[in-house]
Parts: C-alpha cells; structure tokens; sequence
C-alpha cells in the first residue's frame, strides 16, 4: 500500500451559486451568498459584481458577506480556477427603501394651513386611509391619518398621525369708519397673541388712528398661527372750536350768563342742559361738550372761585353849573368798560345842559356797576362893583383894591393911576388887586383913578373906569 502524507488532490467538476434573495431590500443588512462546489474541491471560490455596489467579505472558501450600499442592478458572479475555469452567477436588484415610516408626532396646523404627510420614497406601493396610493399626502383638516406601505420585498409598513386644528383668536378691527381730528381711534387687536405686526410698522396690540388710510394687523399666536384684519378710516372730520370766557370771579347780586357760541349741532352742560348758554348764580365749575355736525365733540371749562362787589358810587356828588358852561364828568375810579346815558363809551364826558346823567362801568372782574349824577342850573349873570375906598394897613381888613366881579370872565384888564398919570398898578387876572405899592414905596394916601376893560362869556366887552381913595 502506497502512502502519500504530503500531497491531496483536488477535484473541481462543478460551481453553482447556491438559490438566494435576488431583491435586495434593505441595505442596513448584511446577505450572505454560498457557492455550491465538490466536495473535494480544495480550491477557494472568487467572487464579485459587475459594479462596486458593495462591500464583499469572505467567509469561507465558499461564501461570502455582502453589505449593499446603494440602489443598484447586476450581476454577483462566483468563479474558480482548477484543470478546467468554473463559472456561475446570479442577477441581483438592489432597491434603496426606507426600513419604516416615520409621519411624525402627532401635531397641529394653523386654521387655513396645510401639512404634507411623506410616507417616504422607495417602497413598491403605498395606501392612505382614505385609499390614495401616493407617498404623500397633503391634510387640511383635523383628524387622524394613517398609511401602510410594501416594499419590493413584500415587507408591510405602517404609521399613523393624529392632526388638531389650532384656530387662534379673531382680530376685529371694526368697520371702516371716520374720525375727528381731536379724537384718534385706538384700534385694538386683541389680547391673548404673543406677537403683533401693524401694516405701519408698529408692534403693539394697540395703534392711535389718526390720519385717513388703510390699516392692518397680523397678530401671532404661542403656536405662530396668524389672525388678520384691516379697517379704512374714510376721512378726518374737523372738531369743533369752543372757548369760554377766562373769568373766575361772580358779581355780588348779578346773575351772569355764559355763552358757548353758535354754530354747533348740540351742546351739553355739566348739569345736563343743552342750551347754548347757562346762567350762573353760585361759585363752582361750569363745563360744556358741543358737537358739530359729522358728530365730533370738543369741551371747555371754567371755574368760578369767588364772589366780588359791583362797583357802586363812582360818580362825584351832584353839582350846579351855569347854564352854558361845559362841564367835565369823570368817574373816581377807572374802570375797563363804560357806557353814559349819552351813548359816550369814554371815560369822561363834557355836558353843557343841566340833568340826569347815568354811566354803567365794567371792573377787572368783569362786574357791572350803575351810578348817576346831577347837574343842575345856577344864576351865573355877570356883577360888577368896585368899591371907592380901601385902606392898606395890613390889618386884614379892606387892605387890597380891585374889582368885585362874577360870572365867567374870558377877558380882564385892570389899570390904576397916581394924580401925574404915572400907573402904579395892572393885572389880567380877575382876583389879584393893589395892595397901594409903586416900586416896593407905599403910596401917599389921596385919590387914584382906576380903568378896567372885561368881556363875560357869550356877552359883549365892557370898559368903565372910576377913582378909588387910598386912605392911611
């Protein structure tokens, strides 16, 4: 019997790639591909791919472990050499699919969104639960959705999601309208939003409306949906001017009347009238809202804080003047207004007939006083004496010498004469005499010869001329 340790032999006749997956589904998974030789066959089976779709580990001499990476479709071949090339090879598809479908967490839309459900790419056929076959489906309402998919391999596939509707708050602007220039709009998108954006640039849940236009809101909630309005202001209607007198003070005794102006459509007072004037009797406030036609309101106020005196008794005292004198009335005080029964409004008149003369004044106060005056007729015919005798001892008695005259005098001349026609005395004023001096002497006491020339108001001149004895 011939024994050989050192030497086997190998016998290779045949290689059949043993019957595998030819569809590859899921490329997260390693497949493993045995060749099928002679039992005595020794030799190590080579193998590979028309494409490096992946990667191909050995086992053993006869199979091995091969990781897809990509979608791919060929040919995976196994071959040996011996006395004779042996060859076999199979046709694989490799199809990139997910392992599962993922909708997601259950969520919710805004009121008017939508949302897109991917069941996600590569499976053979898909079913929504409302019997759509598309990997994708749009949701516009709230509800639940579900799908079920089957790869190339048959493998099932589900998931399901559960969409709420989020529906924030209205925004309600309110309807186009008007405004008044002294009263903006506050326009009020509502509370409960967590984020505001006017069309003016604005940020707040509130804007002043003041001028005409357009104006919108977008208003977020916590969850981003948006609420929207828009309101016009048509047109900016004038408000109404109303001013009160600026006083403070009521007149004892006198009723005063406030009046608003004329022109509005209503008037409101602080004590519910309505007419366009109020009477007021007591200290306080007085206040009154008008309205002009478009509805636009303006107020004022005043407020009375004291009582005063109406001025009375001044006038001077009643008087007599001659009947064709012009005589001056003049009030004792000033006043800020005044009125004469003359229809004068100055603050002195000048009469020249006797009567009843009245003046109503106004103070700073603005309170009205009355008072009368009486002017009355007195004999003013013109006298004139001149006495003969005179006697300037400087007792006090009969020490000077002039003219006794009366009436109103517009013209005067009073002369005296010495025996040699020297004169040792003039005046031009009525009420100054001789006192018997010529030249800072006294005069001897003996006869003197005196000429006067006057004219009395409204009658002719007159000339008269006499002798006086100075006596000592």
């Amino acid at each position: 019997m011939e024994e050989d340790y050192c030497r086997q032999i190998s016998r290779c006749s045949f290689l059949k790639i043993k019957p595998a997956v030819t569809t590859i589904c899921d490329t997260a998974q390693t497949y493993i591909f045995t060749a099928r030789k002679d039992a005595g066959c020794l030799k190590q089976v080579l193998w590979q791919t028309d494409d490096p779709a992946g990667t191909i580990t050995p086992m053993n001499d006869s199979s091995v472990a091969i990781t897809f990476k990509k979608q791919w479709q060929g040919y995976l071949y196994a071959s040996l050499s011996s006395c004779i090339d042996l060859k076999d090879s199979i046709k694989l598809n490799v199809l990139i699919s997910p392992g599962k479908i993922a909708l997601g967490a259950d969520t919710a839309i805004c009121k008017n969104d939508s949302l897109v459900l991917r069941a996600g790419a590569g499976f053979k056929n898909y079913e929504w639960q409302n019997g759509s076959g598309d990997s994708v489906f749009t949701v516009k309402q709230a509800g639940m959705y579900f799908v079920k998919a089957t790869n190339y391999c048959g493998d099932p596939f589900d998931d399901a999601i559960t969409v709420t509707i989020n529906e924030p708050s209205p925004v309600d602007l309110g309807k186009d309208t008007a405004i008044c220039s002294n009263q903006p709009l506050t326009l009020d998108a509502g509370a409960g939003f967590g984020r505001y954006q006017w069309n003016n640039g604005q940020t707040g849940q509130y804007i002043q409306a003041d001028r005409a236009g357009t104006y919108s809101v977008s208003a977020a909630n916590a969850s981003g949906c948006l609420s929207k309005d828009t309101i016009q202001i048509l047109a900016v209607y004038p408000a109404p001017v109303i001013t009160l007198p600026k006083k403070t003070t009521l007149c004892l005794h006198q009723d005063d009347t406030i009046y608003a102006g004329s022109g509005f459509s209503s008037y409101l007072w602080q004590d519910g009238s309505t007419g366009s004037s109020m009477l007021i009797q007591t200290p306080g406030k007085y206040k009154v809202t008008v309205s002009n036609l478009q509805g636009c309101r303006a107020s004022d106020s005043i407020i009375i804080t004291k009582i005063a005196q109406a001025p009375a008794c001044f006038l001077p005292a009643d008087t007599a003047i001659c009947a064709t004198d012009p005589f001056t009335i003049q009030p004792l005080k000033l006043f800020n207004k005044y009125l004469w029964n003359t229809g004068a409004s100055a603050n002195s008149i000048t009469i020249q007939t006797p009567g009843i003369y009245r003046l109503q004044v106004k103070d700073n106060d603005g309170c009205i006083g009355r008072d009368s005056i009486g002017i009355f007729a007195k004999d003013c015919s013109t006298r004139f004496f001149v006495p003969n005798t005179f006697t300037p001892n400087n007792d006090g008695i009969n020490d000077s010498f002039k003219p006794l005259i009366s009436g109103r005098i517009s013209e005067y001349a009073f002369t005296v004469y010495n025996i040699y026609g020297q004169i040792v005395f003039t005046s031009r004023k009525p009420n100054e005499g001789w006192n018997g001096m010529y030249r800072n002497l006294p005069q001897n006491a003996g006869t003197y010869v005196w000429i006067c020339r006057y004219r009395a108001v409204n009658e002719a001149a007159q000339f008269t001329k006499g002798s006086v004895m100075l006596m000592r």
